[in-house]
């Protein structure tokens, strides 16, 4: 399993956000928005930016009410956007979802890659995952979050996170079909970077 990637922003800069320092909130946006974004367009949300905006306006009016370090605020971005996932689910009657990995053999190789690649087709991957599968590899993965900021994101165990992270990985594993190498693990840093089979 790879390691949590360090937190982008520091106690000393926190300080200076949470004190109304607008250079020390633009320095915090610019280092989470990117995996926030990430993470939503992993869940299949519509409009992952109007939901990473709405994330980043109740960031910015509870500002002020926040205590923690920076690990504690990397996890409270994440629950907010968990919370307002749910939110949109239950609002949404029909959720748009990618088109099934096994239907990519009626289109050539080619022709997917051109669609789908890098991070696009990872997100692909993710999508066909079940829900709390891919909200707990999501976490892991393009959120950088540990087991245990996970599970209290999703209000599991942390022994229930790391076997929906197992789980998610296998099947994406067997989404790969057989023409990949199965001396290479699929692990959280792998699935960053899959590409199409070839």
């Amino acid at each position: 399993m790879a390691q949590t990637p360090p937190n982008p922003i520091d106690s000393r800069l926190l300080a200076r956000a949470l004190e109304g320092n607008e250079t020390a909130i633009a320095e915090i946006w610019r280092a989470w928005n990117p995996p926030l974004l990430r993470f939503l367009r992993s869940r299949h949300v519509t409009e992952p930016e109007d939901l990473a905006q709405q994330v980043w306006l109740e960031v910015a009016r509870k500002l002020s009410d926040f205590e923690g370090d920076p690990d504690a605020f990397r996890r409270w971005i994440f629950t907010l956007a968990h919370r307002r996932l749910i939110d949109a689910a239950r609002s949404e009657r029909r959720r748009p979802r990618p088109a099934p990995l096994t239907e990519r053999g009626e289109r050539s190789t080619a022709r997917f890659e051109d669609e789908i690649d890098g991070l696009d087709w990872a997100l692909a991957v993710l999508a066909q995952l079940p829900d709390k599968q891919a909200t707990a590899v999501g976490l892991r993965i393009l959120g950088g979050m540990p087991v245990a900021d996970v599970a209290a994101i999703m209000d599991e165990k942390e022994s229930t996170v790391r076997v929906l992270t197992h789980r998610g990985l296998r099947r994406i594993e067997r989404l790969l079909g057989p023409g990949r190498n199965s001396e290479e693990p699929v692990t959280p840093r792998s699935v960053s970077t899959l590409t199409p089979i070839t």
